[in-house]
C-alpha cells in the first residue's frame, strides 16, 4: 500500500534524524481517506487535523493571518500554519504578533500531542 510505504519511509527519516517516533499524522492538504487512516493506525498514529485554517500557504498577509486566527480562535483549535510559505514570509510576521495578544488573554500554546491526550 503506497500510503504505508510512504508513511514507513517518512518515520524512518524522521526517526533518524531526531531520534524518535512519531506518533501524530497530519495528512498533507487535508487529504484522508479509508486507505491513509488504516496506514496510520497501522503505523501507531492519531490523524489530527486543524480548526482553525490561516491560508497562509496563499502567501495571505500577515495582518489576514492575525485576523483569521483572532476572529476564529477558541479553547483547543488547532492553527494550521507553515514555516515555508511563499517568498516573503508574512507566517512568521502574523505569529509576533498573535502569540504575545493570545497569551495575554490566557492562551496556552502545547503540542498537539499534549491536546489530544
Amino acid at each position: 500500500d503506497n500510503a504505508l510505504s510512504e508513511m514507513r519511509a517518512c518515520e524512518q527519516i524522521i526517526f533518524d534524524t531526531i531520534g524518535i517516533k512519531p506518533t501524530v499524522f497530519r495528512p498533507p492538504r487535508g487529504a484522508c481517506n479509508s486507505d491513509v487512516i488504516l496506514a496510520a493506525q497501522n503505523l501507531g498514529y492519531s490523524v489530527v487535523l486543524w480548526s482553525v485554517d490561516t491560508l497562509d500557504w496563499k502567501g495571505t498577509s500577515s495582518g489576514c493571518i492575525v485576523s483569521t486566527i483572532n476572529d476564529n480562535i477558541r479553547g483547543g483549535d488547532i492553527v494550521l500554519m507553515h514555516d515555508y510559505t511563499c517568498t516573503n514570509n508574512t507566517t512568521s510576521d502574523a505569529l509576533e504578533i498573535v502569540i504575545p495578544k493570545l497569551l495575554s488573554q490566557g492562551y496556552q500554546f502545547v503540542t498537539v500531542s499534549e491536546l489530544i491526550k
